[in-house]
């Protein structure tokens, strides 16, 4: 029950991080629920935590968005490399 009230509390600091730190990204939900998901770790850990949970939660929300970029930077690569395939197969140049 004190999880839930945790995160209750603090849903408003996923938006506050994300609009002070990738306001372009605002709108954005796989990042708001990715950040969501921080927020829940933090609240699931926060037991042996000696500081305010909102230090610790930003901690948490700010890595799992960090970790969201790397997996879309990863993506990206992989679809441009698939794209790259597509285009050399297209034109004949695998013999090549």
């Amino acid at each position: 029950m004190e999880k839930n009230k945790l995160i209750e509390d603090n849903m408003n600091l996923v938006y506050y991080l994300i609009s002070r730190y990738y306001p372009t990204f605002i709108k954005d939900e796989d990042l708001i629920q990715c950040g969501m998901v921080g927020l829940c770790k933090a609240a699931n850990s926060s037991n042996a935590i000696k500081y305010k949970f909102s230090t610790y939660a930003s901690a948490c929300i700010l890595n799992e968005i960090k970790s969201e970029f790397i997996r879309r930077k990863k993506y990206a690569k992989e679809e441009s490399l698939n794209a790259l395939m597509e285009k050399e197969s297209i034109y004949g140049m695998e013999e090549m």
